[in-house]
């Protein structure tokens, strides 16, 4: 165990002192400012791709952008490009690409003295080493932001390494000490008016809640998210949190029907104005199956109808299929 806490205070103390790029010193050529103007014209022009739907045309063209600051030695601008096209490759879910940009602006986060640039790079890091579970790798990476952040009082920055944290503690099966890290994070949001960081850590910890088969602490804290994401107009965060808590009753002992009813209503209406079509069938079929259990059989066959009415409008012939025989044996078993 010792030399585990070895091998990972190595491992921090490492990042911290990454190699400097290989340009020398910070000195930005400023007879050269018609490159410099011309990085920054690509970089908005890559914002304004990537608004239009064309990710990939954005990372080339802010690849294009660090080249000409790489001629000035502009490493502050190159290094801020570099965290939008590892951002960019995050959300296209290249992994490998990704973790080589954060890779470069952590190096020069630390050529520059960036502590605030640095932290965000490890954590991004600490996430992508997660999602591609390779937990260990995600403590190294988290530890260094902790360590850096937390003396600082970065509080944004501190909170999102102590949910990483806790994910990792969650992956091990450590459920307690991940929900240690979760609610200590949740505070450190507070200052800084991060709700959204908020409701996705509620998430986390009803999550892990969830895993002790604490349901009543699982509802609470599935129950937080889902009013955050009402606050926040975040459809995203609502449907997690809806179908978690949808989960959570029926895990339950002695479900309560009834507010799983309400919440499966509610699902179905956001899906409906996400233009998610298969989650609005499934949840009005499972609806219809909640009616036909309560002895609701005229709520029963409205709410398969209206199922199976949505996948004749999406031509999905097997939810047709099972919704047509569901209707059919309402019909035979209560005429």
């Amino acid at each position: 165990m010792n030399w585990n806490l070895n091998r990972l205070g190595i491992s921090v103390a490492l990042l911290l002192v990454l190699p400097l790029p290989l340009w020398g010193q910070r000195i930005v050529r400023w007879e050269r400012r018609d490159y410099r103007n011309e990085g920054d014209r690509l970089v908005v022009l890559g914002h304004d791709a990537l608004r239009s739907g064309n990710p990939l045309g954005a990372i080339a063209v802010w690849k294009r952008a660090n080249s000409y600051y790489q001629r000035v030695n502009d490493q502050l601008a190159y290094s801020r490009t570099l965290g939008l096209i590892a951002s960019t490759y995050t959300q296209l879910r290249s992994n490998n690409e990704a973790t080589q940009q954060y890779m470069g602006q952590l190096r020069f986060a630390n050529t520059l003295g960036d502590t605030g640039a640095k932290v965000v790079a490890l954590n991004q890091l600490a996430t992508l080493a997660l999602r591609t579970d390779n937990a260990n790798q995600a403590l190294v990476y988290s530890q260094a932001a902790l360590t850096l952040a937390a003396p600082l009082e970065l509080n944004l920055a501190t909170a999102d390494a102590l949910q990483l944290r806790g994910r990792i503690a969650a992956n091990y099966g450590k459920t307690l000490d991940a929900l240690r890290f979760y609610y200590t994070s949740i505070p450190l949001r507070y200052p800084v008016g991060d709700r959204r960081g908020e409701g996705y850590t509620y998430l986390l910890s009803g999550d892990a809640q969830l895993a002790q088969e604490d349901y009543r602490n699982a509802v609470l804290d599935y129950g937080m998210a889902l009013s955050t994401g009402k606050i926040l107009q975040d459809r995203t965060l609502m449907s997690l949190a809806s179908d978690r808590l949808i989960a959570a009753y029926l895990q339950q002992p002695r479900p309560n029907e009834f507010r799983v009813e309400d919440l499966l209503q509610n699902r179905t209406s956001l899906a409906l104005i996400q233009g998610d079509l298969p989650t609005a069938i499934a949840s009005q079929q499972f609806l219809g199956d909640l009616y036909q259990e309560l002895g609701f059989i005229a709520k029963a066959r409205l709410a398969y109808q209206q199922a199976y009415d949505l996948a004749l409008s999406q031509r999905d012939l097997l939810a047709q299929r099972q919704l047509y025989f569901r209707l059919r044996q309402v019909e035979r078993d209560y005429p």
